[in-house]
C-alpha cells in the first residue's frame, strides 16, 4: 500500500488534498508501516478535510443549458455528489437501467467482511478495490477448475461493519443459482467472516440500492470512500455496456465566455447573458447564495 500514490492522486485529480497531518504520517513508508499511536491521528486528519471538502462543495454552483426548450439552470455541486442524498438518488436509477431484466431477477449475494486481528480500518479501506476483485478473480479460477462457466455478471457495493467502521463489502450475482461450497468462498476471502446469500432470497437491485440509502449519516465511511477513492459501486462490463446505449440529455453544462476584464465570465454574468435571448432560469436564487445555506433551495 503506496501512501504517497494516495495523496499525489487525489491532487491530480483535481479534488482535496489529504489533511497535513494524514499526509505526513502516511507518505515516509505507507499506511502498513504506520504506529498503532498514529492511527487515530490519521483518521481524524481524513474525517476533518472530508468535513471541510463537503463543505465546500455547498457554496460551489455551476449551470445546465437547454438550448430546445431555452432554459437554465443552476445547481449546487453537492446535489451531484455521490455523498449527498440527491446524487445517491441517481445512482439508485443508473443500477436500474444498467441492469436491464437483471433487476427482477433473484441471484447470490456474498458479504465480506475483515477481522481487526488481521488488518488495521485504514489497510482494509485502502485494498478495498484491490481485494474484492483479486477475490472475484479467484472464485472464477476455482470454477473454471471444476468446470463451471465463469461469472460475468456481478454489482459491488459497498457498506460499513456496525460499531466497528471496517468495510464490508456487498457482492451480487443476479440470476446465478450457484457459486460455491461456503468453505471454498470462506478460504478464497481470509480477511475475515463470510456470509452468503443464496437461491431466491436476494434480490440484487433491492439490497444495491439498501446500501446505497444507508450512506446516510455514515460520515467516516464516506470520509474513507473518499479518501481513497472509492465508488459507493461498481458493475462488472456486461452491465456498464447495458446503460451506455440510453439516449444523450438535452441539458448541456453552460459555458461561460469572456468577461469585462478578459477573464472568464462570472455564472451571474453568464446566466444574465441567457436571459437576455429570452431563457428562462430555475433556481435563480441560487445566484445570490452564501456560503452555508446550501439546504434553503430545492434541488429539483
Amino acid at each position: 500500500m503506496n501512501g504517497t500514490l494516495i495523496t499525489s492522486g487525489l491532487v491530480e485529480g483535481g479534488r482535496i488534498a489529504a489533511s497535513k497531518i494524514a499526509r505526513s504520517k502516511i507518505i515516509p513508508n505507507g499506511i502498513d508501516a504506520l504506529k498503532t499511536e498514529d492511527l487515530a491521528e490519521v483518521e481524524n486528519g481524513i474525517c476533518d478535510e472530508w468535513i471541510w471538502y463537503m463543505e465546500s462543495l455547498k457554496a460551489k454552483r455551476f449551470g445546465l443549458v437547454n438550448h430546445i426548450e431555452k432554459a437554465v439552470k443552476v445547481k449546487l455541486a453537492i446535489w451531484s455528489s455521490r455523498y449527498h442524498v440527491n446524487g445517491q438518488a441517481k445512482q439508485k436509477i443508473h443500477i436500474k437501467e444498467a441492469l436491464g431484466h437483471y433487476y427482477f431477477k433473484f441471484g447470490v449475494m456474498v458479504t465480506l467482511t475483515f477481522d481487526p486481528k488481521r488488518t488495521t480500518k485504514l489497510g482494509a479501506w485502502c485494498d478495498l478495490g484491490y481485494r474484492v476483485r483479486a477475490f472475484i478473480d479467484k472464485i472464477n479460477k476455482w470454477r473454471e477448475s471444476r468446470g463451471l462457466s465463469k461469472i460475468k455478471g456481478f454489482l459491488h457495493v459497498n457498506e460499513d461493519q456496525p460499531g466497528s467502521g471496517y468495510p464490508a463489502p456487498h457482492i451480487v450475482f443476479p440470476g446465478l443459482k450457484y457459486l460455491a461450497p461456503h468453505g471454498v468462498v470462506a478460504e478464497l476471502w481470509r480477511h475475515g467472516f463470510i456470509k452468503v446469500n443464496v437461491g431466491g432470497s436476494v434480490h440484487p437491485a433491492q439490497y444495491a440500492c439498501k446500501y446505497i440509502t444507508k450512506m446516510k449519516g455514515k460520515d467516516f465511511m464516506m470520509a474513507m470512500m473518499w479518501f481513497f477513492n472509492i465508488r459507493t459501486y461498481t458493475f462488472s462490463r456486461v452491465f456498464k455496456y447495458r446503460g451506455e446505449d440510453r439516449a444523450g440529455s438535452e441539458w448541456e453544462f453552460l459555458r461561460r465566455g469572456k468577461g469585462k476584464g478578459g477573464g472568464l465570465e462570472s455564472l451571474e454574468d453568464a446566466v444574465k447573458r441567457f436571459m437576455g435571448e429570452g431563457y428562462y432560469v430555475f433556481n435563480i436564487g441560487l445566484l445570490r447564495l452564501r456560503a452555508g445555506y446550501a439546504g434553503v433551495f430545492d434541488s429539483g
